[in-house]
């Protein structure tokens, strides 16, 4: 991590240098420019103002000789160039001799000859040079002459390496300073990001946000009353596109609101609350910094796929039981026939003959197929178990309920039975008896057993999740079926009659796929 931050901040830092550089070197060409261009012009204007230059114009009959002079001037002031012009444009002092009796450069001599004094750039192969030109005036005043001081002005290299080694040091020291502040920036983020690099956080971010997708619960996170995240099962079942479109918490979502509020911080677990009148179930697990984590999903999801659990572990009971049963039967047969007693191999099967049609019997007044196979299922249950298991031969029940009421018969008496057998166990002779019926105004079942009871005092309790007076672990079942009862308008009563239990399932009747 630490390399990515150090070459950011060096590119950085050398586009920065960079554009100093360039500004710097604009600065420094000019300043060196105007610097050169007026000191040509102080030395010309100096120059022109000495009395031997204006006898050499004026005075023709003295003997004046300006070269060796000019030339002593020039290397004591360091000019590059001095060179002296009379009035046609000729030259009379030059530090070449071959150049002497041409003509001046036309580019500024006419300015000074007109009575100007300019500094200009050299052209040509003068291009490097800075001049600075004066007139010489004769007594009366008039232009006589001009002397121009010429200087070479410094390479774009050098200027460049000028202000290279100028900017040298501070940018050693900002190479410096950004490996130093990479090392700590990169320490710093990585102990507060759990030691992750910027690519492993945002696999990270894609694997939560499918894993938050996938969920079939809503997910919400809350922070000062507002929701700060949610997935999108959460959006759709507010009904809002986004977590910017959502309203504090308790405008949202007032029974949710409520129920943290009665909880205080502790974490929870399948606690019952309601959505625009919608029964849900609410999961809460707090978070640092004050914030928690709330899942929540439809109570009737949670209730059916509950249902579908316990029956199938109902059907794997029954049908492990009847394994059991049946396997030891057939090897009980088969070691007969082997040991030559045929006779009391058909005796057995006689028997379970007599078992099965009287199991089959004492269900055939009951219509719906599902609740007579448990039925048939429970008595190989009992018998597997040592309980003395029937039910009364008075029951019936005709065809005509709906799905939905004989899904939430078969998970309620299946319970009850199963409750009955535990409770029946600890007696010397266990006994649980079955009743169904119905008439004009429902449906009716009552589970019976001889076990030790509930208490009074726990009798309110029954319906409630975790209830149970079989230890930890348990109370499932019974909270369970007494939710699925509600969705029937149905009704679970317990009574004590006569040393026994006696459990009442209650439906009213309804029309055809009511609920």
């Amino acid at each position: 991590m630490w390399q990515r931050f150090f070459l950011s901040q060096v590119g950085a830092f050398t586009l920065l240098m960079l554009v100093l550089a360039a500004v710097q070197y604009t600065s420094l060409n000019d300043r060196t420019r105007l610097e050169f261009g007026d000191r040509a012009l102080m030395i010309s204007r100096t120059l022109a103002d000495m009395p031997l230059l204006v006898t050499y114009f004026t005075r023709p009959d003295v003997p004046v000789t300006l070269d060796p002079l000019l030339e002593r001037v020039r290397q004591d002031i360091g000019a590059d160039f001095l060179v002296v012009g009379g009035r046609l444009g000729m030259r009379y002092a030059h530090p070449f001799p071959p150049a002497l009796a041409a003509r001046l450069s036309e580019s500024g001599s006419d300015d000074v000859l007109a009575g100007g004094d300019p500094v200009e750039v050299g052209v040509g192969q003068f291009r490097d040079f800075i001049w600075g030109k004066a007139e010489i005036r004769g007594a009366g005043g008039e232009v006589i002459g001009l002397v121009s001081t010429g200087f070479l002005l410094p390479t774009v290299q050098a200027g460049i390496g000028r202000v290279m080694r100028g900017l040298l040091p501070w940018y050693a020291f900002g190479l410096l300073f950004a490996l130093l502040s990479s090392l700590y920036l990169s320490g710093r983020l990585r102990r507060d990001l759990f030691d992750l690099e910027p690519d492993q956080i945002s696999g990270l971010m894609a694997q939560h946000h499918a894993v938050l997708t996938a969920l079939r619960e809503g997910v919400l996170v809350i922070a000062d009353q507002q929701v700060i995240l949610a997935n999108q099962r959460a959006l759709d079942q507010l009904g809002v596109t986004g977590v910017a479109a959502l309203p504090p918490l308790p405008v949202l979502w007032p029974e949710l609101h409520t129920l943290l509020q009665s909880e205080g911080t502790r974490p929870f677990r399948e606690q019952p609350s309601s959505w625009k009148r919608q029964a849900m179930l609410v999961s809460r697990y707090p978070l640092p910094h004050a914030q928690q984590v709330v899942l929540f999903r439809e109570r009737a999801e949670a209730v059916q796929l509950a249902e579908e659990l316990t029956q199938t572990r109902q059907y794997v009971d029954l049908l492990r039981s009847q394994t059991h049963e049946f396997t030891n039967r057939l090897h009980t047969i088969a070691g007969l026939i082997q040991l030559g007693l045929p006779e009391l191999a058909l005796q057995i099967i006689g028997r379970e003959a007599v078992q099965a049609q009287h199991a089959s019997d004492s269900v055939a007044g009951i219509a719906p197929p599902r609740l007579a196979a448990l039925l048939v299922g429970k008595i190989a249950r009992a018998r597997e178990l040592g309980v003395a298991f029937g039910v009364d031969a008075a029951s019936a029940l005709g065809d005509h309920w709906p799905e939905n009421v004989v899904d939430v018969l078969v998970l309620t008496v299946g319970n009850l039975i199963e409750n009955a057998f535990d409770a029946a166990l600890g007696q010397p002779q266990p006994q649980v008896t079955v009743v169904v019926g119905e008439d004009a105004e429902g449906l009716q079942v009552e589970v019976r057993d001889n076990g030790p009871g509930i208490p009074p005092q726990q009798v309110p309790s029954l319906p409630l999740r975790g209830f149970s007076t079989k230890g930890e672990g348990r109370g499932q079942g019974l909270h369970l079926a007494h939710q699925q009862l509600l969705t029937v308008q149905g009704a679970l009563q317990y009574l004590r009659v006569q040393e026994e239990s006696v459990f009442i399932v209650s439906i009213p009747s309804l029309p055809e796929g009511g609920a």
